[in-house]
């Protein structure tokens, strides 16, 4: 039984995966980004936006990791 759910989820895996290439394809042959791009910059302008995708975010952490080897979250600076 367990055999037949592994091989199931790779098919599932391989579709997803053609799906997505065949998503890129599309959108690659018929130059979706030549009319996305201007019209999310001209969304970004009317907004208010940066360039960034949406509002500005920084992080009070330089690191990820601290000098005992555990790991810290990043969290937005106040």
């Amino acid at each position: 039984m367990r055999e037949v759910t592994t091989f199931r989820l790779g098919i599932a895996w391989a579709a997803l995966c053609a799906a997505l290439g065949l998503h890129i394809l599309d959108e690659a042959l018929t130059h979706f980004l030549s009319i996305y791009n201007p019209t999310v910059i001209a969304m970004r302008a009317k907004l208010g936006f940066d360039q960034n995708w949406g509002p500005p975010i920084s992080l009070n952490s330089a690191s990820c990791h601290s000098d005992d080897g555990k790991y810290q979250l990043l969290v937005p600076a106040s």
